[in-house]
């Protein structure tokens, strides 16, 4: 049985599909409200479970700290996604609109984590940079290939599924990779898949610690990713001309 978020979840990606699929622009935006509702409720869901569970686990004393926090996360994230659906709607560059989500996400997942997204080209077998990481970085692993033999968020959007890699230096799948990991400062690396219907991407989280992903972040990515593809699709709608829109 499916919790009250993953339901949730589900019905805006529902919402989603559904506009990928529709031919009327006007049908197809509703749609795309919809998802973005579902997943504003999703997160509120999210953030009362975790106010739930942080409960159970915390003294009378440290309670109130912790429920603070989490509340200014949450906030901050629902905010985060108005903006960055607000910036699309109004026309605003992918780069722009990812690039809200990517300040907020750091902070969400906090210890330094940096985040950054990448959108698959047009043919689906190469990843290429949109925004959050530095510009050499970006020239660094542009094209990318997606696929069985690749790794990180080649090898999530050929899977459709995160590939959590806690540390890249005891990961030997990473060791052509781990002087480039050194040199931008990460150990982490979870790489989680955008799935939108007119392109794939993913959302990728480095560390600068080995750290390991714990369900709260899991739940989190699948927000994140969920509102990408969101931004992916309403951004394609717009740009591409048989879209009609």
């Amino acid at each position: 049985m499916h919790t009250p978020q993953k339901t949730l979840r589900l019905h805006a990606e529902e919402c989603l599909r559904r506009a990928g699929l529709a031919t009327d622009p006007l049908i197809r935006l509703d749609f795309l409200n919809l998802a973005s509702h579902w997943l504003d409720l999703a997160a509120t869901s999210q953030e009362m479970e975790t106010w739930r569970e942080r409960l159970g686990r915390s003294n009378r004393i440290s309670s109130g700290k912790v429920l603070q926090e989490t509340l200014f996360k949450f906030q901050a994230w629902r905010r985060c996604q108005a903006k960055a659906l607000k910036f699309t709607m109004l026309g605003a560059r992918l780069d722009v609109a990812l690039g809200v989500l990517t300040r907020t996400a750091s902070e969400f997942i906090g210890d330094g984590a940096r985040t950054a997204f990448y959108i698959a080209d047009s043919a689906g077998t190469t990843l290429h940079h949109v925004v959050g990481m530095p510009a050499a970085y970006a020239e660094a692993v542009d094209g990318f290939k997606i696929g069985a033999d690749s790794l990180a968020c080649g090898l999530a959007t050929h899977t459709g599924k995160a590939v959590l890699t806690a540390d890249v230096a005891a990961d030997a799948r990473w060791e052509p990779w781990r002087r480039m990991a050194d040199k931008f400062d990460y150990r982490g690396c979870w790489s989680f898949p955008i799935i939108a219907s007119v392109r794939r991407g993913s959302f990728a989280v480095y560390s600068s610690d080995p750290r390991t992903a714990s369900s709260a972040d899991l739940e989190f990515a699948e927000l994140v990713t969920l509102t990408a593809a969101i931004l992916i699709t309403q951004h394609a709608c717009r740009a591409t001309p048989q879209w009609g829109c």
